[in-house]
């Protein structure tokens, strides 16, 4: 039909690749050799080529097998098109590049800094940044790294309160998930005067006091 958009088609390389993909996803070779890094190599030449280029790669087999690192996995669905699975593997190696960069240039990243995994500073970050437009707005990282390595310090602190006070409640009648409970629900300052129900003790009451002329005698 003329005019028609045409579909962006597999080459030969690229369906020889997949084959070869698909028999390493369901093991029936483990990808060793170097079979499977060159077809990588034929079938996305750019994409390997830019992974050379940018991880100081001896060859492009050995930037082809950088890339296999990142589709030990199945991630794409052949179905949906040829432009699909390039755009999946373009992905891929800029993921083995920038894997490269942070191993290279530790220092330069927040998480190493702080010494801690980047999906942890991520979940930390909240915490200490404001975000904006999808972005957080960090006006000093060195502030933020510090605040971030003093973070565990303040939390092992306050668990060690916590468990504390949970003994507490329980030397006074209280189970533990009801001292647990009782934490979440009342501030901590509380916890010096409290007690479960109907277990208060009752305030001593003062004894009689009689002065000797009104004492009655025997």
């Amino acid at each position: 039909m003329r005019g028609a958009c045409r579909r962006p088609t597999l080459s030969l390389d690229e369906v020889a690749c997949q084959v070869l993909l698909k028999a390493y996803w369901h093991r029936y070779f483990d990808g060793t050799g170097q079979a499977l890094a060159n077809a990588l190599a034929l079938a996305y030449p750019r994409q390997v080529d830019y992974i050379r280029r940018n991880t100081h790669a001896a060859d492009s087999t050995a930037a082809a097998a950088l890339l296999l690192e990142q589709l030990v996995q199945p991630g794409f669905d052949p179905a949906l098109g040829a432009e699909a699975t390039r755009r999946y593997v373009r992905r891929k190696a800029n993921i083995t590049v920038l894997e490269y960069r942070k191993t290279e240039t530790p220092d330069r990243y927040p998480w190493t800094q702080a010494g801690i995994s980047e999906r942890h500073y991520y979940k930390l970050l909240p915490m200490f940044a404001e975000k904006i437009d999808g972005r957080y707005v960090i006006d000093d990282h060195a502030d933020l790294v510090r605040r971030i390595i003093e973070h565990p310090d303040r939390q092992d602190r306050d668990r060690g309160d916590r468990a504390v006070l949970i003994e507490l409640l329980v030397s006074r009648g209280f189970t533990e998930p009801a001292a647990r409970k009782w934490l979440q629900r009342h501030p901590r300052e509380a916890a010096a005067t409290a007690w479960p129900r109907g277990a208060r003790p009752e305030p001593a009451e003062p004894g009689p006091t009689t002065s000797p002329a009104t004492r009655r005698p025997r």
